[in-house]
């Protein structure tokens, strides 16, 4: 039991960080097919992934309910401007955000095309699984 112990701690902490290396290993890459030299990519520090969420903005109910409200301020309807201001904040305050990817910041050096090394930072954009990459913004190689 006792040598059980640190062979089930070794495991999971092989299993764990797979993760972590796999959407990495993903970014370097991806970035690898959009610069001009891409054997000289060499990465400095990737930054903590930040979560990317919808709001209620973000939903065309909203974006109705903004159409309406503008109407009724123009027809000076301001008994239906209060229930429309009243239903958009209580949509809010319910809505529930739904996470749609992450974003990934990465510090990097590449040579660009006249074969100068230089240090850059990227920003790329995850699916919600952190497994695809849907967009690589900042490489100014």
């Amino acid at each position: 039991m006792k040598r059980l112990i640190p062979v089930i701690s070794v495991v999971l902490f092989f299993f764990g960080c797979s993760s972590d290396v796999n959407y990495k290993q993903k970014a370097v890459e991806y970035l690898k097919t959009k610069v001009p030299n891409p054997a000289s990519v060499d990465t400095i520090k990737f930054l903590k992934p930040d979560s990317i969420y919808t709001t209620f903005h973000d939903n065309p109910e909203y974006r109705s309910l903004m159409v309406a409200l503008n109407n009724f301020y123009i027809k000076g309807d301001s008994a239906k401007v209060r229930e429309t201001k009243a239903a958009v904040k209580e949509k809010e305050r319910t809505y529930k955000n739904v996470l749609v990817g992450w974003d990934v910041r990465l510090i990097y050096k590449a040579k660009d095309k006249k074969g100068t090394l230089k240090t850059d930072t990227c920003r790329f954009t995850f699916d919600s699984t952190l497994k695809i990459v849907k967009d690589l913004n900042g490489v100014d190689l």
